[in-house]
């Protein structure tokens, strides 16, 4: 071996970026549930143009509006944003897509999070109910959307319980979630945990 041979690693070269693309696609999803769901005629394009021109002096754009495969408006900013930097003007959003004819009851920006299946819930309960016992008697659970039940109203006349599916941001399971019964409206409803995946998803990305 050449001992005047010295063993220099190469030099990484840095290569200068003309778009900044730190953030994710993830990151820079807002979802919109809205009630009514949006059929999926939905005009997206008359939502894009709305949502930004009501944003116009906020420095935040929206560059795509869809709408997910749950029914969800997915709204997804350019890459100089985020959905947290959007949602700060989520009161603004709303109500522009109100003049659209679309009433938004839940906003958030993108995650991966965890669907949970809440069993033995009374059906005499209502999804309204049984989220406002959870953040009564659980304040550390936040649910990423409103709960439906698991199966259809014909499905659920002749049960007295029946389940209900409830979200919880990012990944868990039942050993950090620390429990596995949900005590709600006087009753114990044993938890099952789904596999985590995107709060959202987009057709094309099945």
């Amino acid at each position: 071996m050449n001992p005047t041979r010295r063993n220099t690693k190469p030099k990484t070269k840095i290569v200068e970026k003309l778009v900044n693309t730190d953030t994710t696609e993830l990151q820079r999803q807002l979802v919109v549930t809205c009630d009514p769901t949006p059929p999926t005629t939905t005009n997206n394009d008359a939502i894009l143009a709305s949502v930004n021109k009501a944003l116009e002096t906020t420095g935040v754009r929206f560059i795509l509006a869809l709408r997910s495969l749950k029914g969800n408006l997915v709204l997804q900013t350019a890459v100089a944003n985020t959905a947290s930097e959007a949602i700060k003007h989520g009161d603004t959003i709303a109500a522009w897509l109100k003049d659209l004819k679309y009433t938004p009851t839940h906003m958030c920006p993108n995650a991966i999070w965890t669907s949970c299946l809440v069993h033995n819930v009374p059906t005499s309960t209502s999804p309204h109910e049984v989220a406002r016992a959870i953040a009564l008697n659980y304040p550390t659970l936040p649910l990423c959307r409103h709960p439906p039940w698991l199966t259809t109203a014909n499905n659920r006349k002749e049960k007295t319980p029946s389940t209900i599916v409830i979200t919880l941001p990012r990944l868990l399971t039942l050993a950090n979630l620390g429990l596995i019964f949900l005590i709600i409206l006087n009753q114990a409803c044993r938890l099952t945990l789904c596999s985590p995946k995107p709060l959202s998803r987009k057709p094309n990305t099945l």
